[in-house]
């Protein structure tokens, strides 16, 4: 007999052996017992059926991860505009059911002013109005690198807290982090404009990613007094200060109070000083 071209040489073994996706169409789709057609098909037992499952839900899963990530409990913690602490009966991950859970939850796709940076303590107490004390849910979107969880908050009433954020003025849009986010982007760019929140004082407004960057390269210089050590700002010229104006107290970019007591306002520190305001003493 002649052969064809593509006939391959006498003597080679051609193994028939089945994809992945042959025994998951097969398992899926047959009895338990299914005798094979071909040699070196696969018997469809309740172990390869088993397998066969396992690997669908295991695609499902991570196809749709918020189907097994979503968190639900009590606000029990607000560190800061953008990082709260979920008191929660379980992570969604480890099945742990009825075990309290003390997740910290960052907010993503914003950026809260820090703490000790200008409109800081304003964006904590909006998160704190918000959510402390409240039932929320977390759409969960991973982990960052600090082991917190990533998500967007949604409170009982079905407000985004990560949006309500930015739109009041009290977070930036992370565009690092979520540069395909429309609505955040939007928002934000609505907030500028309106002046609302820190955008009132657009000129003094730094990025919470400039602010640390900033303090991380720059930290000020230790002085040292009779009571204590305290930290010294860095020295600038014509330097923007937050006069406090029932001590008489003006305190710099960085410090506990700058911006963040009930009465005062910007001043540059030569017209500070020349209005008879004096520097505080104790670093904060």
């Amino acid at each position: 007999m002649r052969k064809k071209k593509d006939d391959p040489p006498s003597g080679t073994f051609i193994a028939d052996f089945p994809s992945a996706e042959d025994i998951l169409g097969r398992c899926l789709n047959s009895s338990p017992g299914t005798p094979p057609q071909r040699p070196a098909e696969v018997h469809c037992t309740f172990g390869n059926r088993l397998w066969a499952a396992s690997v669908l839900l295991a695609l499902l899963l991570f196809a749709f991860p918020a189907l097994a990530q979503d968190l639900a409990g009590k606000v029990v913690g607000v560190h800061d505009g953008d990082t709260i602490t979920l008191l929660t009966e379980s992570d969604g991950r480890n099945g742990q059911n009825g075990q309290k859970r003390s997740i910290k939850i960052r907010l993503n796709g914003i950026d809260a002013p820090e703490t000790d940076q200008p409109f800081g303590q304003a964006s904590k107490q909006f998160a704190s109005k918000a959510v402390f004390g409240q039932q929320i849910t977390v759409k969960s979107q991973g982990q960052d690198r600090y082991g917190r969880t990533l998500g967007v908050v949604m409170t009982a009433d079905g407000k985004n807290l990560n949006q309500a954020l930015v739109k009041n003025g009290y977070a930036w849009w992370y565009r690092k982090y979520a540069p395909n986010d429309g609505a955040l982007k939007q928002l934000e760019f609505e907030a500028r404009q309106a002046r609302r929140g820190l955008w009132a004082e657009s000129r003094i407004a730094i990025a919470p990613w400039e602010w640390r960057s900033g303090r991380r390269a720059n930290p000020p210089p230790q002085v040292r007094t009779r009571r204590a050590t305290i930290t010294a700002p860095a020295i600038e010229k014509d330097v923007t200060v937050w006069v406090n104006t029932n001590s008489g107290i003006y305190h710099y970019p960085g410090q506990r109070w700058f911006g963040n007591t009930k009465h005062g306002m910007f001043m540059k520190e030569k017209d500070a000083q020349a209005q008879g305001y004096r520097a505080t003493m104790n670093g904060q």
